[in-house]
């Protein structure tokens, strides 16, 4: 995981990367309440790569798994 330097321009190159995400949605309802469950993960084979962005480069974060419940009352 290395930024490569553009002698002519004197800026940092990062090679374009792949990263893959999963998601799944459920429907249901608790005590009556309509609820939607929700899961997500990340860069799921947590690969290393740059983020840039105008003048600066930050390392992305690594696999990262999200949960949440929204509940519609």
């Amino acid at each position: 995981m290395a930024l490569a330097m553009n002698s002519l321009l004197g800026a940092s190159v990062a090679h374009a990367r792949t990263r893959a995400d999963i998601g799944t949605r459920h429907k249901t309802s608790i005590a009556g309440v309509p609820t939607v469950l929700r899961a997500n993960i990340d860069n799921v084979f947590d690969r290393h790569y740059w983020l840039l962005s105008g003048t600066y480069a930050t390392v992305a974060t690594g696999r990262t798994l999200v949960v949440s419940a929204s509940f519609d009352f």
